[in-house]
């Protein structure tokens, strides 16, 4: 299979990898390989991969593209372990943690995507009104975006350990 990596995955690229592909003749079934072989490692059930690899999964590989990037792959690898472990260990608790997290997860990222399109330009502040204005904004996308990913995986870590949890609020 072509090295789809290094030809169309440039870290700090606007250009959308998947249509560079399409413009330079990739085709929908190789795009489709490519996305299964990238993310099939990290799914126990790849048939999943298989059935949403191109309408849901796709943005995934330029995900985990930038963690490759970032040398930070062993950190997926561990966060995986966690859940898995998790799952193995009490399955239904797992799952509950999961399912009790998917509403907050989901509404830190509403809630981050917000801040993003109602970002206003900072050229005209002094450098007082910058960094209040930069502390907020990262308060912001940690207790919105981080502290449910946490949580979660808090709570699972306590599964491992066979830890009681306090239900979320």
């Amino acid at each position: 299979m072509t090295n789809f990596n290094k030809k169309f995955l440039n870290l700090g690229s606007e250009i959308n990898p998947f249509l560079a592909m399409a413009e330079a003749g990739v085709s929908p079934r190789e795009i489709k390989e490519f996305v299964i072989s990238e993310l099939s490692p990290y799914f126990e059930n790849t048939s999943v991969v298989e059935d949403l690899s191109v309408d849901i999964l796709s943005i995934e590989v330029i995900n985990l593209y930038n963690i490759r990037l970032q040398g930070d792959e062993y950190l997926l690898d561990y966060v995986l372990r966690i859940y898995r472990n998790s799952k193995r260990i009490n399955k239904e608790a797992s799952l509950q943690i999961c399912a009790d997290s998917e509403q907050s997860i989901n509404d830190g990222l509403s809630h981050y995507m917000s801040l993003f399109l109602m970002e206003t330009p900072k050229s005209e502040l002094g450098i007082h009104e910058y960094t209040q204005d930069m502390f907020k904004i990262i308060g912001s996308v940690i207790e919105a975006c981080l502290k449910p990913f946490l949580f979660d995986l808090l709570r699972q870590q306590r599964v491992c350990r066979n830890k009681k949890f306090k239900a979320e609020k």
